[in-house]
């Protein structure tokens, strides 16, 4: 992933020093790109927007295009063996997915960074991992898919608020728990959708992780802590220089 300035000069310095550190000893081309042809010039936020980008493709295995890309710069020499990519390509092999961030500063600062898939990284390590969803089940999607841990979010206008909802709840778990295990998982979602996504969001918020209806019974909740209510929302613009 380039920093990719957009000017005549600029571009062919980048692609030869990647060229010049990547591709010395390999056959296949080096696959390049900006985000910038896709979104512009984000100055402040053009790394993390990069690093978002990249991130997104390791998980997909797919290779994003460069959007409007009509014509290389004559500048960047075929022998340099990069490639820029005007479709979607599918992640070549099936091993480990890495990829390079490069990111530069108004002031000199000249940052990389080097991503692994993180499917690699789990299997080199024992772990199991799956790629996270911003998707909230419903209660009647997430009964027919496998079972995982259930959030349980506590909000309260006070702080107390927060202990007296934890010594209810603690209070009705004790009481009534579905006692079959189907029933149980559902009423688990169900609570866990309704607390998250069916009540007002206070200041004090608390937590638990519920790994189970029998869990129920002994949950253990975050520390309280407060909100900010007032949120700084900062815009920044792009500066309009001679590469728009």
């Amino acid at each position: 992933e380039g920093h990719g300035t957009g000017t005549q000069a600029g571009d062919p310095i980048e692609a030869e020093a990647i060229a010049t550190v990547f591709t010395q000893h390999v056959d296949t081309p080096l696959y390049v790109g900006a985000l910038k042809s896709n979104i512009g010039h984000l100055e402040g936020a053009s790394g993390l927007a990069a690093v978002i980008k990249t991130i997104l493709a390791l998980e997909h295995a797919m290779i994003p295009p460069n959007h409007g890309l009509d014509r290389v710069n004559l500048a960047v020499k075929d022998e340099w063996n990069l490639a820029f990519p005007t479709g979607l390509i599918p992640w070549p092999g099936n091993g480990l997915r890495r990829a390079s961030i490069n990111s530069f500063g108004f002031g000199g600062t000249n940052a990389h960074a080097v991503l692994d898939d993180a499917q690699s990284y789990c299997s080199r390590h024992g772990l199991n991992a799956s790629v996270p969803s911003t998707v909230l089940q419903s209660p009647e999607s997430a009964s027919r898919g496998p079972r995982s841990p259930q959030i349980l979010v506590l909000s309260a206008f006070d702080e107390g608020g927060i202990r007296r909802q934890r010594d209810a709840y603690d209070t009705y778990f004790h009481r009534r728990v579905p006692s079959g295990p189907e029933e149980g998982w559902n009423y688990l979602s169900s609570l866990a959708y309704t607390l998250s996504e069916r009540r007002t969001h206070f200041p004090w918020r608390s937590f638990a992780i519920c790994n189970g209806p029998r869990a129920l019974r002994s949950l253990e909740f975050s520390p309280t802590v407060r909100v900010n209510p007032k949120l700084q929302l900062c815009f920044v613009f792009s500066g309009h220089g001679a590469q728009w």
